[in-house]
């Protein structure tokens, strides 16, 4: 029978318990020593493994040890962990409490209050239709607040070890328990009727919680700027302001920006739908904790972990991680105000419990926008490989990895390699790596991790474009592997790379997928 390359790409395969140790010495196929040469790499900038699904010897290695800035490829680490621990069919709950039922006419005596579960998927749609439930439960009126409780997640929900300037992009975006989707929403530009008339600009899916200052005009072309208007006396950004022309006869312009605090954005989208439903609220709208009322009116469930997983993956979403770590600490209780500091303990925790915590290794966030955090290829790798051997979850983790010239962050990226490539992949500035797994043109199955690191000082920044040829290398040397019968003969990693100055990486960030 045969297998389709995509299946064998998902399919957990029975390979040894241990992780791979590679040897201290690099183990490089002449067509990688060849392309690490012509990128001008300097020793200690790139930490390599590749291994075969089936065997416990890599075929390729470098550095395999040294821990380097992993940039988003260590999302893999809090993806796995809460795939393992909480199943790939964990739901994480929105509900909605007050102290009674409306009455016979559609009055809510008291205060209606939302509670955040810490739903990383929570659309606009589907608030939208929680609504909608409300209503045709009889919901027509509400006599007291309507109250957001943020507080399962410690406030603030954004990391300390991010970066302190913000941007207006949704990798940016504050985590919080009770949130819209990722805190983010879609700017669409169109142009006005005609040359010089005010461009036409709305929001999508909703129109509330987004602050946009536009001076856009139509014209012969679209050169729109974006910029992000100071942030307020909370630290969050204000707004964006739109600046430039988008062209008459163009297609309209789309660009996504997060919301400022979230549980604030949460709650000006309930007023915008309360509003179109006709439901009226006589009191106040607010974020504050709420009683513990003993009415259940609505519960909305999340989409299933092994989904949630697949967006935060696909699309690197820092502020879905960070809320799977928080939701990793929280245990069988019900504990609330879980922070991010506590989120990164129980990474720390689920690695050492998989014996997988190196010398070197330091988590400082569960995103990877950190630039404190340290991880190893062989790290990676022993999270890949733990994947292979659960198939409890390893065959939804292995689904959730971008595919190559198909979707997610790798859609532009490596389409020589499509249905034989899906990998996480990583970017800050001097950063760019990558980790997943491949298949032979014959379908011989192999785990990959690569971290390069490399700042200006050293010879100029980081672009895909040099890991994309890295791994074009790498797939003509699993190719010969495959069909060799020997291991490729070890070389000395002071033969593999030109002697250089130690790796700096630098102290800016950008936007990493």
């Amino acid at each position: 029978m045969i297998i389709a390359p995509l299946a064998l790409l998902c399919a957990p395969l029975v390979i040894a318990a241990s992780p791979p140790t590679p040897a201290p010495s690099a183990r490089l196929p002449a067509q990688l020593r060849t392309a690490i040469a012509r990128a001008g790499l300097v020793e200690g900038q790139l930490s390599l493994v590749a291994i075969f699904s089936d065997e416990t010897v890599p075929f390729a290695t470098l550095r395999a040890h040294d821990a380097l800035l992993p940039a988003s490829t260590h999302k893999l680490l809090v993806t796995s962990c809460a795939l393992e621990h909480l199943g790939p069919t964990k739901v994480f709950t929105t509900t909605f409490r007050a102290a009674g039922r409306p009455d016979a006419a559609g009055r809510l005596g008291g205060d209606l209050a939302v509670e955040g579960g810490g739903d990383t998927l929570l659309r606009g749609e589907e608030l939208w239709a929680a609504v909608r439930e409300l209503k045709a439960l009889g919901l027509q009126e509400v006599r007291g607040d309507v109250l957001i409780d943020d507080g399962l997640f410690a406030r603030p929900g954004r990391p300390n070890s991010w970066p302190r300037r913000r941007v207006s992009d949704p990798f940016d975006a504050t985590p919080g328990s009770a949130a819209l989707a990722w805190n983010s929403i879609e700017i669409i530009v169109r142009p006005g009727a005609a040359a010089g008339a005010p461009a036409t600009v709305a929001t999508f899916p909703l129109t509330a919680g987004a602050h946009i200052i536009s001076e856009l005009t139509t014209s012969e072309r679209t050169q729109i700027r974006r910029e992000t208007l100071p942030a307020d006396e909370s630290g969050e950004p204000r707004g964006v302001r739109l600046t430039g022309t988008i062209a008459l006869q163009g297609s309209p312009w789309r660009s996504f920006i997060h919301l400022a605090n979230p549980a604030e954005a949460l709650l000006a989208a309930l007023r915008e739908l309360f509003s179109r439903e006709g439901i009226a609220v006589r009191g106040h709208w607010r974020v504050a904790p709420a009683a513990p009322y003993n009415t259940l009116l609505l519960r909305h469930a999340s989409r299933p972990l092994w989904q949630q997983v697949t967006a935060i993956n696909k699309y690197s979403s820092n502020m879905g991680a960070e809320l799977l770590a928080r939701h990793l600490a929280r245990g069988p209780g019900d504990r609330r105000g879980i922070s991010a500091r506590e989120g990164v303990r129980s990474l720390e925790a689920c690695l050492a419990a998989w014996g997988l915590a190196e010398p070197g290794l330091r988590i400082a966030d569960a995103a990877g926008l950190s630039r404190a955090n340290r991880m190893s290829a062989a790290t990676l790798i022993g999270i890949l490989r733990r994947a292979d051997r659960d198939p409890s979850w390893g065959i939804e983790f292995a689904a959730s990895l971008p595919r190559a010239g198909e979707d997610g962050s790798l859609r532009h990226r490596l389409s020589t390699f499509r249905g034989r490539l899906r990998a996480k992949t990583g970017s800050l500035q001097g950063v760019s790596s990558l980790a997943g797994y491949g298949l032979t043109k014959a379908g011989r199955r192999f785990a990959f991790a690569l971290l390069l690191n490399r700042s200006v000082p050293d010879g100029g920044p980081v672009s895909a474009g040099i890991v994309d040829r890295l791994i074009s290398a790498l797939f003509e040397s699993a190719e010969d592997a495959a069909h060799s019968d020997s291991i490729p003969h070890e070389i000395t990693e002071r033969k593999s790379v030109r002697k250089g100055g130690r790796s700096r990486t630098g102290n800016g960030s950008s936007d990493h997928r």
